[in-house]
């Protein structure tokens, strides 16, 4: 079985990071693990709307409220943080380690007309929810606008 030439977008960067990886591990460093926060799907949220607004709501557990740190830029919500690991790697044996620590980032658009100043955030049992009230869109309103000669 061979590979046509179109079989081969499959392995596009592989190579950059084998070869990386290898460097690593010879110059006497450790592999560049992946880590789960680099996915866009952590960490995992829901978001959904109610009739006064949109609910985001964040699952984070073990957080320090220190390190997290919610913005609304650009027309989107923005919540990244640090979740700390609470045991060193060197002092036990993991059997098994499903946990993701580490810097985490996610960037959430608001594709509606949004109240911002009004935007509230709580934090409880783990879970971060984040209340973003919702403007009546005017769009459908007419609105003579004047025209100046100058």
């Amino acid at each position: 079985m061979g590979f046509r030439g179109d079989n081969l977008d499959y392995f596009q960067g592989t190579t950059e990071e084998l070869i990386e990886g290898y460097l690593r591990q010879l110059l006497g460093g450790e592999a560049a693990a992946a880590s789960p926060w680099d996915e866009t799907d952590f960490p995992p949220l829901d978001i959904y709307e109610t009739q006064e607004g949109i609910v985001i709501e964040v699952e984070l557990p073990g957080i320090d409220l220190a390190s997290l740190q919610v913005t609304m830029s650009g027309g989107a919500l923005i919540i990244e943080g640090l979740k700390e690991e609470v045991l060193a790697r060197g002092r036990v044996n993991f059997l098994c380690m499903e946990r993701a620590f580490g810097a985490f980032r996610r960037m959430i658009p608001l594709l509606q007309p949004i109240d911002s100043s009004r935007t509230r955030a709580r934090y409880r049992l783990g879970v971060l929810r984040i209340t973003v009230p919702k403007v009546s869109e005017k769009r459908g309103l007419r609105k003579k606008i004047i025209v100046s000669t100058e």
